[in-house]
């Protein structure tokens, strides 16, 4: 869930991230000559009857959503852009992490075949409908892992990391987490992956791009060189930095609210597993890389310009004062950023 809002701070941001050429909108703008250049963060989802018939600008396919095809409406920061599927300004992508409840994954690998030739493929997942379906990446790539979630089994067991159990508990969040050469793009949305969801229901979705970290866009401009960043010595590799990163004191100086909400939530999963990731920049990728965990690697992006408030529902039971999830969440986030 999130609450939408756009204060100065993130504003000036937002200005300035586009100023030295980050992408923030990547065809997420409205095609319309009086707000053209108005970046919308909060889209709707396409359906296969609009496909064939005129559709609005707020509205993207699945693809579009997660950055894989462009759009044909103009981004805010570079203008109109139609370039072709696969080929938009950010580039490659290179790894994804998949969070829903219910996956139906024929209709996902319709729509997203490249996820059988990514370096780096992670999927939360609550229900247990079409369990099957992971045998079909895993024939097909090693590069893909699967972690059910389920908060209503007992205790610390194999799908229920947590030390309760809650009788109705469930894994719902339903996101995307796509990391491009230089850029990740957060896609939170409302859709289980299956295609009656899309096509017989209204669905939406908050999807924004956020750059790297100064320190991180230092080394990968040089090629695996670190060149002139702070404090690291030549040829420091991008997995080597993130490590140094989540262990240097600069770590909670460069950052936001919305990356320590996000690593917050994302800690309440207990996954302690690390993976090895396609973080270099033409780097020796002869030496063996250096395993991280999601959040470590989650990290390494700048969230100073996000356009939201993640206000996160967690499993379990929370202490009124400063809770960070759920309504108390929402209900601080409502009085720190509307008027009184």
């Amino acid at each position: 869930l999130l609450l939408g809002h756009a204060p100065r701070a993130a504003a000036a941001a937002a200005a300035a991230m586009r100023k030295r050429s980050a992408p923030s909108g990547n065809g997420f703008s409205n095609n319309s000559a009086d707000i053209g250049n108005r970046f919308t963060p909060f889209r709707l989802y396409t359906t296969s009857n609009d496909i064939h018939a005129r559709r609005s600008p707020f509205c993207s396919t699945l693809r579009e959503m997660i950055g894989l095809d462009a759009t044909s409406t103009p981004t805010a920061a570079a203008g109109p852009s139609n370039s072709p599927p696969g080929s938009s300004e950010l580039g490659p992508m290179k790894w994804i992490v998949i969070f829903n409840y219910l996956i139906d994954y024929d209709f996902l690998l319709d729509e997203i075949p490249e996820l059988l030739s990514l370096d780096r493929v992670v999927v939360f997942y609550g229900s247990p409908l079409n369990d099957g379906g992971p045998l079909v990446f895993q024939r097909a790539t090693s590069a893909a892992d699967f972690v059910r979630l389920v908060p209503s089994d007992p205790r610390s067991s194999k799908y229920n990391p947590l030390p309760f159990k809650m009788d109705w508990g469930v894994h719902h969040t339903k996101m995307f987490l796509v990391g491009y050469e230089n850029t990740l793009r957060v896609v939170i949305h409302t859709s289980n992956l299956r295609r009656r969801d899309f096509d017989d229901n209204t669905q939406g979705a908050y999807v924004q791009d956020f750059p790297l970290k100064d320190k991180f866009c230092a080394v990968a401009g040089g090629g695996g060189d670190s060149g002139g960043s702070e404090g690291v010595g030549v040829a420091v590799r991008q997995d080597e930095l993130t490590r140094q990163h989540g262990e240097s004191e600069d770590l909670y100086l460069t950052s936001s609210s919305f990356e320590e909400d996000l690593i917050q939530y994302l800690d309440t999963y207990r996954q302690t597993k690390k993976y090895v990731w396609p973080l270099e920049h033409g780097a020796d990728t002869t030496r063996e890389r250096i395993p991280l965990l999601l959040t470590q690697v989650l990290r390494r992006y700048d969230y100073s310009s996000a356009y939201g408030v993640l206000v996160p529902s967690v499993p379990g039971y929370h202490r009124l004062n400063n809770c960070p999830f759920g309504h108390l969440k929402l209900r601080d986030a409502v009085r720190r950023h509307t008027p009184a």
